[in-house]
């Protein structure tokens, strides 16, 4: 049975490949990191910052902050209010991105912005890796 010689030198390729797009990716999140950052403390919170932000602190904090949109939809969870749905037809995934910045730091817009740029960021990676 013969053995392919090419093996390592494939391996090799494959690596360097790898660390080529996790350079790229790299550059990619800085450049965008600091674009984010100019921005991210801007004054005012976007319609749909507000929405999702609003319900995660509610989970976070266990009280609940002011009226929400109609038709929203909870489950209680540790006693307190987990967002499942914001509207009907709009799902809670933002917020529970938020939840676990919301735990540890002060809620804030420049948190709610910086946690929505850190997941666009894995997305991308993902994405990088995949194609």
């Amino acid at each position: 049975m013969a053995t392919d010689s090419n093996q390592p030198a494939a391996s090799a390729s494959c690596t360097r490949e790898f660390f080529i797009l996790l350079g790229v990716w790299l550059a990619l999140a800085l450049v965008l990191l600091w674009l984010g950052g100019v921005t991210a403390t801007s004054l005012g919170y976007n319609y749909d910052e507000a929405i999702f932000a609003g319900m995660a602190k509610d989970f976070t904090t266990g009280s609940v902050h002011g009226h929400h949109m109609p038709g929203n939809g909870t489950a209680k969870i540790f006693n307190r209010q987990f967002p499942v749905w914001i509207q009907p037809y709009l799902g809670a995934v933002k917020s529970w991105q938020l939840i676990p910045l919301f735990t540890y730091c002060e809620p804030s817009v420049f948190i709610a912005r910086m946690s929505n740029l850190a997941w666009s960021l894995v997305g991308l990676l993902f994405f990088m890796l995949w194609v």
